[in-house]
């Protein structure tokens, strides 16, 4: 039998990776607690076919709020009032994507900016930081 073991953590650095499709998830704190999950597949490299995800309030749509800026980013378009954006359109899409410690350090995020690749483009791997 041969098996590989590597952490479930993607290390902080700049990626290529494929969206995958955005969902609504229950918080610790029950159904009253809502937050919208994001992910992303990083595709090549070490991490490969590892995820990275981010909660997101999907209360708050306000042109400041994350939602409606990773929303924008997504699509490619600046944020602006009276955004109408599907994060399913993008599903499969190739990102250029920023992965960061939260604040305590114990896991990794993506963060902005989210960079959309056009078609043969790949990510700048020459970003990448030395795993933690």
């Amino acid at each position: 039998m041969k098996i590989e073991s590597r952490s479930n953590i993607v290390p902080p650095g700049t990626y290529h990776a494929e969206y995958l499709q955005g969902k609504m998830i229950e918080t610790p704190n029950g159904h009253s607690d809502r937050a919208y999950l994001m992910a992303f597949r990083v595709i090549g490299g070490n991490s490969d076919g590892m995820e990275v995800s981010r909660l997101v309030n999907p209360e708050a749509k306000s042109t400041r709020s994350n939602i409606v800026r990773y929303f924008a980013m997504l699509a490619g378009v600046g944020v602006e009032n009276d955004l109408k954006l599907d994060d399913s359109d993008y599903v499969g899409a190739q990102y250029e994507i920023c992965v960061t410690k939260n604040d305590s350090g114990d896991y990794t995020r993506f963060e902005a900016p989210i960079r959309r690749l056009a078609e043969g483009e790949v990510a700048d791997s020459s970003k990448f930081e030395v795993p933690f």
